[in-house]
């Protein structure tokens, strides 16, 4: 799990310059000059999708059967006070057991 996590970092940063430069969230990679498919030994896929989310896909031949197929899905969360961007994670399907104590979990998305 933690391998997704790692593989989000680039795509936070630039979901945060997006937003500080146009005001919105960016709808897919392309919007943040991404390369269309980010994957690991244990991750398929990570995209920016609409809304100030990352979508992180486990799979592969060697992830563990528990994650395989399923995603993490990170939202930006803009503090109305503030004005500070911070990351919410989300992963329904996936045991919290499996998913790293460095995932900050909330309502969003739920």
């Amino acid at each position: 799990m933690s391998e997704g996590l790692s593989l989000s970092a680039g795509p936070k940063v630039a979901v945060a310059e997006y937003h500080a430069a146009h005001g919105r969230f960016p709808a897919t990679n392309v919007d943040v000059d991404i390369e269309d498919s980010i994957q690991g030994q244990f991750v398929t896929d990570v995209r920016v999708i609409p809304g100030g989310v990352i979508q992180v896909t486990y799979g592969g031949a060697e992830a563990n059967e528990a994650i395989a197929g399923k995603a993490l899905t990170l939202h930006a969360v803009i503090d109305e006070d503030t004005g500070e961007l911070s990351w919410s994670c989300d992963a329904p399907d996936i045991a919290r057991k499996h998913i790293p104590a460095s995932c900050v979990f909330s309502d969003v998305g739920r």
